[in-house]
């Protein structure tokens, strides 16, 4: 009867054809991160995946291929969830290609079998998305007049003229503090404003919706703060026009993105 690294190896070399790692390494590969107990036939489906993931490590092409092959599809999963535009994803699988495949240090040597490989990859294909996609579209919530609108209602009678004739201090003041955001914070915000729900973002990035409130409650803030300093250093807080504006911007800022975040 065959033992239980032999059989390891047989059901991986199935799976994946091709594989041209020695043995000893990928089972040594399981062993480091399932223990001994990744030998055994109850765990057969994680040392399978983390057999790929040691050719992998190890620049075996047609391992490479075969990862490709079998869970790229992730990106493209993620970029719609993203809304994000197909050069975005086309970026993602470049980047992902890289980091995961080459280096002293390739990222796919970190999966460690704990869960299943579609589901840690997929993780790495949504940070990947999101953030080329906040990169991408670095300007759209400082140009898009929608979020503008929300703060500064065209139909408020409060603002009213201040609003028409300051609008393009608003606007400034607006986008350096968008600028001011962490490229995570960015991305969450511009999630929120395109209809994401907390869980839906959570998912996204892999935690816990509880985190994500917060983080989203520092962008929060830190829009809000910014916000009201740069106004007040564009116009000069001195000015009795400019104390009122910040006071009106300031509390629509409060209630839009809470709005906006609201999960």
């Amino acid at each position: 009867m065959a033992s239980p690294p032999d059989d390891l190896v047989a059901a991986a070399r199935v799976a994946w054809p091709g594989i041209a790692v020695p043995e000893a390494e990928l089972v040594d590969f399981v062993v480091r991160r399932l223990g001994p107990a990744g030998l055994e036939p109850e765990l057969r489906e994680r040392a399978v995946e983390l057999v790929l993931a040691c050719a992998c490590a190890r620049g075996d092409s047609s391992a490479v291929a075969a990862f490709e092959r079998s869970f790229f599809d992730e990106v493209d999963w993620a970029a719609r969830r993203a809304r994000a535009s197909t050069a975005v994803a086309a970026d993602a699988r470049q980047d992902l290609a890289r980091s995961l495949f080459t280096g002293a240090a390739p990222a796919i040597a970190t999966f460690n079998g704990r869960g299943d490989l579609r589901s840690w990859f997929r993780v790495a294909a949504t940070r990947a998305v999101l953030r080329l996609a906040s990169r991408h579209k670095r300007e759209v919530l400082v140009d898009h007049d929608r979020l503008l609108d929300n703060l500064c209602p065209p139909t408020d009678p409060e603002i009213g003229h201040l609003r028409d004739r300051l609008r393009g201090p608003v606007r400034d003041a607006f986008a350096k503090a968008i600028a001011l955001l962490s490229d995570r914070h960015r991305a969450l915000l511009q999630r929120q404003l395109d209809g994401a729900t907390i869980d839906d973002l959570a998912a996204e990035h892999g935690v816990h919706r509880a985190t994500c409130a917060r983080w989203l409650a520092v962008a929060r803030a830190a829009v809000r703060e910014a916000t009201a300093r740069e106004l007040a250093a564009g116009l000069g807080a001195d000015t009795a026009e400019a104390e009122s504006l910040l006071r009106l911007v300031s509390s629509r800022l409060d209630v839009s993105l809470a709005r906006l975040l609201r999960g």
